[in-house]
C-alpha cells in the first residue's frame, strides 16, 4: 500500500477500499520512510509478548472476586470441568442471577 519512497499508494488504496476511503486513508501522514515499528506488549516489563502472558490470568492469578483459577486448572480436574467452572466464575453461564440481571 506504499511506494517504494514510503508515501502512499493511492491507486492501490482507492482499488483495495473505494475512492471515498482510499482517499482519506492517503491523507493520514506517514513516518518517516527510514522508521521501523516495534511492538511491545504492555503487560510484560521487558515488553515481550510470550503465552505465559496470555496464561498467566488463566492459571495462576486470581479473579477480581478472590477465587484462585490456579486450582481450576489442576491436573487432577477433568479439562471439561475446568472449562465449565471458568465460565462459570467469568460470568459466561446463564445461571438465574445473570439471566435476571440480563433479562430482568
Amino acid at each position: 500500500m506504499s511506494n517504494p519512497n514510503g508515501s502512499w499508494n493511492i491507486e492501490l488504496l482507492k482499488e483495495m477500499f473505494g475512492d471515498v476511503l482510499g482517499e482519506r486513508i492517503g491523507k493520514i501522514n506517514r513516518l518517516p520512510h527510514d522508521n521501523s515499528d516495534l511492538v511491545v506488549w504492555k503487560e510484560a516489563s521487558d515488553g515481550r509478548f510470550t503465552s505465559r502472558w496470555v496464561m498467566r490470568p488463566l492459571l495462576g492469578h486470581s479473579h477480581e472476586d478472590g477465587i484462585s483459577l490456579k486450582k481450576v486448572w489442576s491436573k487432577n480436574v477433568h479439562y471439561r470441568h475446568s472449562v465449565m467452572i471458568w465460565r462459570a466464575v467469568m460470568g459466561c453461564v446463564p445461571t438465574r442471577d445473570r439471566l435476571e440481571l440480563d433479562w430482568g
